[in-house]
């Protein structure tokens, strides 16, 4: 799914992003109920601040994990990309970097 970057005029916060849109991608929607559900407790508790997501998707891999669970690679780039879409060029990188610490 591609994903809109454009925010409308007079919009300050662009480190922001949309929960709804979030689950309206195909890949969630046909995600395993358990993995859906850890999923959507994580992201409905979030502010929807880019700042709050990834520890938030950190805890999701947490506690799918837990369970015998993981996100497929295609959730894990869906949801990468949903979020990545959002950032300026500098958080990116930033993200980028994070990406390859963590591997």
């Amino acid at each position: 799914m591609s994903y809109k970057t454009n925010r409308p005029k007079g919009t300050n916060n662009a480190n922001t992003f949309s929960k709804e849109e979030f689950f309206e991608s195909d890949v969630i929607k046909k995600m395993a109920p358990a993995k859906r559900a850890i999923l959507e407790q994580l992201i409905n508790s979030s502010t929807g601040s880019l700042l709050d997501a990834f520890p938030l998707l950190l805890a999701a891999q947490s506690s799918l994990h837990s369970q015998g669970l993981s996100f497929t690679p295609e959730e894990t780039a869906e949801i990468t990309s949903f979020l990545t879409s959002r950032m300026s060029p500098d958080e990116r990188k930033k993200m980028e970097i994070l990406k390859r610490f963590g591997s």
